[in-house]
């Protein structure tokens, strides 16, 4: 893990291993998700997008989210306005901003792992991801649109206020293209014509160019002055859905105006003439606020709606159930409701059948803002490319999920910590139980260390809770309530955590109903004492049931739990921006300022007293971390050694926690000081970093847990520190070797200096050296085949291993394909089998096996390739190699008969996909691709000649390509992937072309396919749910079933069979496992194999 203190801070820290067990958590959900986003490449990386939160990354379709914010420098950073994912790579595009004119423009290159912003100069796109203007109730959605026939993509950003921007250069420079000053709600681009481009514009209406790609002279226009005739006022998202075989329409969701007469409508654009859609179903007085749609292989286009506000009421035996979603399956024509019965919503199912319950939905949970419920606002609803049935919503309290078209629903909100904490306090009396109080939803209490929660919040109390205190002696615990509004609905609530039978303090009543934002209690003389900061009032303080304000010549902006009280000691403390430091010497009732400090930097101004010395107190202003002794006496002060410090606790032992603001190369820090701030040591890690940016409290529980309610999230946990790290091992890089020793390896671990051999499994290494704390560079002793331990010693006989750590192992195939690339592949009358990948350097790799040989070593063949490759053979032993070049285009290489290359040419073509190649004779070769339109093309060459390119229809989801095969003279057989996931085909008889006709399955990638004798052919596919190959088979007169050959596989397959007439009958399937190297299954004269390494 990486000493960030030592750049920080100036002084050596030590650090907490890599895999710290900080854990997020159970008070997920509970928060405003604006966008989700899904990985059209069916990889189920979903990425949603926070009102306030940031970005949340989930795995396995939304099971578990983690938070990534570590990039954001500013709160603005985590107000998403829009998420999109490239179809042809791993890059995600989004837009973040409070409206204010910062760069909101930001470029993961690792599906949201990680983010920066790639702008340079001073023209940026920015964004609104929350409520800052009257016109709408958020400026989010479908904000950026993507031109994927170039690369790197063209983009498009709909901008809160400064129009619609573009960018050729992956967001590095930006221009202005029209409509600045429009207030723009969605923008989709021509899925059949690059150029053409639709933006909705609130209060305005629709506006189109036919010029998108076109340059112009600022002031740049290049959207006209006035929106498309007849098109709805009030336009809240827009999606463009369209192939070559029908024209593209447009479908706009909009919202009503009462004060203008205007319904909320669901509109089509086609061919210049809108449509309204659903007229008798859709609601007009409902404000219509999301859209998507999809279309599949037989042309039909499928539409799902979300409703924002006044979403229509309908009562029956199951209740009230508002309609939030409807879909459509007959392009408009009808529709039908997702949410009535036998729709089933699940919030007692986290993530999916089998999940976890909610603590939203149980006792004192939140059922109003469930789905299908009267406060749930569809705010995003996304389809997903790669599985049409897979359907996310976003909105209040979190993200929803169906996999089943919308007839069940399930809460996707483990992980999404967006409840808005305020304070956390722990019970000295049970280590295990912890209290959050959190923005809206007031108070969660848990007895578990914070995994899980429920909601205890007091009756009738206001949304906020704002702080949190525990009676040290009886575990009675206190929040304090109130809103955003903090002069008014204020109190102080008490209960027992026994029954939580809530009693108001009486606060409310004594100081007009002003909000408090900081909390201490604990028992003077036998009975409980309250004090509390009080926003614009001053230090109140409670004792007998009676409140009184003891310091009110202070103003208190608020904001900070700023009172603190050691158990058993009368001295108290409450930081004050405006003045400084005060100090009560008797439990609070008279109080005398103790050091003149102001501070107006958010989130600082905390106080934590020594429990061991309750005289010596740490401050954190905006000037730094201060220790002050004497603090009830004559104060001396002394600035500490760390920068941007925020919340501060202290241990029984007298050790002390220091949190640190989040900002410009001011990465999140968890430190920890055992000598009074004269050093601190590390314990944040990575999922600290990307969560806990801005931290409201930090506690520490009796047992030595750490919790940290964060300002932008909610609950952040980590178990006790046992003390001071040892020697630690993180791993060993590369982590394998061949037998004979000589590799030179990096241990990377913490604490190293001073050690005193590195061994590999027992043998010493015969060259190697401490570089730093964190490494240790060595040379591997030589050794069998097999895994081994990696152990460093020390001089007191101590040590550390890193168990099975490290593999001896004969050096793998020169044969090295880009991870979860397929493979292609043919065979020859020779019999030969000749293989081809694509490298991680973007050029193809030939593999070649033959009966007398095996498998020979590999040739590279160059190239700048960006897909998959493609073979066939016309004229064998001849063949013919295709891919898509980093310019979209068609590239082919042909072998001739002597084995020489011709080298890379270009055929043209703008393609969306890897191609596939087949020949059903000499002098004959087929090609095909995905184009842009998400449509399946044709090329042939024939005579010597190529022809032009030809439309067979279809709908591919994003990086999908189709694959083919010849089952006799004349036949061709092409199949792809639909977006259902199943397998298509569509056929030629020699005459014409049928229809495109499912094939079952249920795959993620390509298929592949192949003939070894006429009028057989044999499918194959990559199964979605296990990675594994399976296969379906056509023996001339009908298919089998699906049968699964199994395999653990990161790439679609490839196939080939050795020309028919050869004995014995051979046919390979090739894929890339998950270590990364091509495997081959082989069936001989019927009889499948099984799985091996091409060596």
């Amino acid at each position: 893990m990486l000493s960030i203190a030592a750049t920080l801070f100036g002084i050596p820290f030590t650090a907490r291993p890599a895999l710290a067990s900080t854990v997020l958590g159970g008070a997920v959900g509970g928060g405003f998700q604006n966008v989700v986003a899904i990985d059209p490449h069916g990889t189920g990386v979903v990425i949603s997008g926070a009102d306030v939160a940031g970005f949340q990354v989930g795995w396995g379709n939304g099971r578990r989210f983690s938070p990534k914010n570590a990039a954001a420098t500013m709160e603005g950073d985590l107000d998403v306005a829009t998420i999109k994912f490239a179809s042809r790579s791993t890059n995600v595009y989004a837009g973040t901003g409070a409206g204010v004119s910062g760069n909101g423009f930001w470029l993961s290159t690792d599906n949201g792992q990680t983010w920066f912003k790639p702008a340079k100069g001073s023209t940026f796109p920015t964004f609104n991801g929350v409520n800052t203007d009257s016109l709408n109730y958020r400026s989010t959605g479908k904000l950026i649109a993507l031109d994927a026939s170039v690369s790197p993509p063209i983009i498009y950003a709909a901008t809160y206020n400064k129009g619609v921007m573009r960018s050729t250069d992956n967001g590095i420079s930006w221009s202005v293209i029209g409509l600045a000053g429009k207030y723009l709600r969605g923008i989709a681009i021509d899925p059949t014509n690059r150029n053409q481009l639709w933006v909705a514009s609130y209060d305005d209406g629709v506006y189109v160019t036919t010029n998108a790609t076109g340059s112009c002279v600022s002031p740049c226009e290049l959207f006209g002055t006035s929106p498309i005739v007849g098109s709805p006022k009030y336009p809240e998202d827009i999606v463009a859905l369209g192939d070559a075989s029908t024209a593209t329409s447009v479908y706009v969701a909009a919202a009503s105006s009462a004060s203008q007469g205007i319904s909320g409508v669901v509109e089509e654009l086609t061919a210049g003439t809108w449509t309204q859609l659903g007229a008798s179903t859709l609601d007009a007085a409902s404000a219509w606020y999301t859209i998507d749609g999809y279309i599949t292989p037989d042309e039909t286009r499928h539409l799902v709606v979300g409703c924002r506000d006044l979403c229509k009421a309908e009562t029956g035996d199951w209740g009230t159930l508002f309609q939030t979603l409807y879909r459509s399956d007959d392009d408009g024509s009808t529709w039908s409701s997702m949410i009535l019965p036998p729709s089933a919503i699940q919030p007692d199912q986290v993530g999916g059948p089998g999940g976890s319950d909610w603590w939203g939905d149980q006792k004192g949970g939140i059922p109003s803002f469930m789905l299908g419920q009267n406060w749930f606002r569809a705010a995003d609803v996304e389809i997903d490319p790669s599985n049409n049935q897979r359907i996310f919503v976003s909105g209040n309290a979190g993200v929803w999920r169906s996999d089943d078209g919308g007839a069940n629903w399930y809460p996707c909100v483990n992980g999404l910590e967006v409840s808005q904490a305020k304070a956390v306090a722990t019970d000295p009396n049970d280590a295990n139980r912890v209290y959050v109080a959190a923005e809206d939803w007031t108070l969660f209490e848990s007895d578990d260390h914070g995994h899980t929660v429920q909601r205890v919040a007091p009756p009738n109390s206001g949304g906020w809770g704002t702080a949190v205190a525990v009676d040290p002696v009886n575990s009675r615990v206190y929040v304090a309530t109130g809103g955003a509004d903090a002069s008014t609905g204020g109190d102080i609530w008490s209960a027992d955590p026994s029954s939580f039978a809530w009693v108001s303090e009486g606060l409310g009543a004594a100081d007009g109903g002003r909000r408090a934002d900081g909390i201490v209690v604990d028992e003077v003389a036998g009975k409980p004492v309250v004090i509390v900061s009080v926003v614009g009032s001053g230090i109140w303080r409670e004792s007998g049931g009676a409140w009184s304000k003891v310091l009110g010549s202070t103003t208190f902006a608020g904001g900070t739990p700023s009172v603190s009280w050691v158990h058993g000691s009368n001295l108290v403390y409450v930081y004050d921006g405006s003045s400084g430091l005060w100090v009560s010497q008797n439990s609070g009732v008279t109080w005398s300022l103790a050091w003149a400090q102001t501070s107006s930097a958010s989130l600082s101004g905390y106080v934590a007293p020594d429990p061991t010395n309750p005289s010596l107190v740490y401050v954190s202003v905006d000037s730094g971390l201060y220790r002050i002794t004497n603090a009830n006496a004559t104060p001396e002060v002394a600035l500490l050694t760390v920068t941007s410090p925020g919340s501060l606790a202290t241990e029984a032992s007298g050790a002390v926690w220091a949190t640190t603001r989040q900002g410009p190369n001011q990465p999140a820090a968890l430190l920890r000081s055992t000598d009074q701030g004269s050093t601190w040591t590390s314990y944040d890690d990575a999922r600290y970093r990307n969560a806990a940016g801005w931290p409201s409290q930090i506690a520490i529980g009796p047992d030595g847990y750490q919790y940290l309610a964060l300002l932008h999230a909610s609950l952040l946990t980590a178990p006790p520190v046992a003390g001071p790290p040892g020697p630690q091992l993180f791993g060993v890089s590369p982590n394998s070797a061949a037998p004979a020793g000589g590799t030179s390896v990096t241990i990377t671990g913490a604490n190293l200096t001073g050690a005193s051999d590195v061994t590999f499994g027992g043998e010493s290494a015969p060259i190697w050296s401490v570089v730093s704390p964190t490494e240790i560079d060595a040379t591997t002793p030589p050794s069998t085949v097999g895994t081994v331990d990696v152990t460093v010693d020390w001089p007191d006989e101590s040590s550390v291993t890193l168990a099975q750590s490290f593999t001896y192992e004969e050096p793998p195939s020169d044969l090295a394909p880009l991870a979860g690339s397929a493979p292609a592949a043919i065979g020859l009358a020779g019999p030969e089998f000749d293989v081809f990948v694509r490298t991680a350097d973007d050029t193809i790799q030939d593999a070649s096996w033959t009966e007398a040989d095996g498998w020979g070593p590999s040739e590279d063949l160059g190239g700048s390739i960006a897909s998959a490759p493609a073979v066939a053979a016309m004229n064998a032993p001849q063949i013919q190699l295709f891919a898509e070049g980093t310019g979209v285009d068609l590239l082919e290489n042909a072998r001739d008969e002597a084995g020489n290359w011709s080298g890379w040419t270009s055929l043209g073509g703008v393609l969306a996909s890897k191609p596939a190649a087949v020949s059903w004779g000499p002098g004959r070769l087929d090609v095909f691709v995905r184009g842009t339109d998400a449509k399946v093309w044709h090329k042939w060459l024939d005579g010597g000649a190529w022809s032009a390119w030809s439309s067979l229809g279809g709908v591919l989801p994003a990086g999908a390509g189709p694959t083919a095969a010849s089952l006799a003279d004349g036949r061709l057989e092409v199949f792809c992937r639909g977006t259902d996931n199943a397998v298509w085909e569509r056929d030629w008889d020699g005459s014409k072309w049928g229809a495109w006709t499912a094939r079952g399955g249920v795959i993620k990638g390509d298929p592949a396919a192949v003939s070894q004798s006429a009028g057989q052919i044999q499918a194959f596919a990559r199964g979605i749910l296990d990675d594994a190959v399976w296969i379906r088979s056509y023996n001339g007169s009908a298919w089998g079933t699906w049968g699964k050959l199994g395999g653990d596989t990161t790439s679609s397959p490839g196939s080939a069979a050795l020309p028919d007439g050869i004995d014995p009958s051979v046919t390979d399937v090739f894929a890339q496992l998950t270590d990364g190297t091509i495997w081959e299954m082989r069936q001989t004269d019927g009889q499948w194999g099984v799985w091996s390494q091409i060596p």
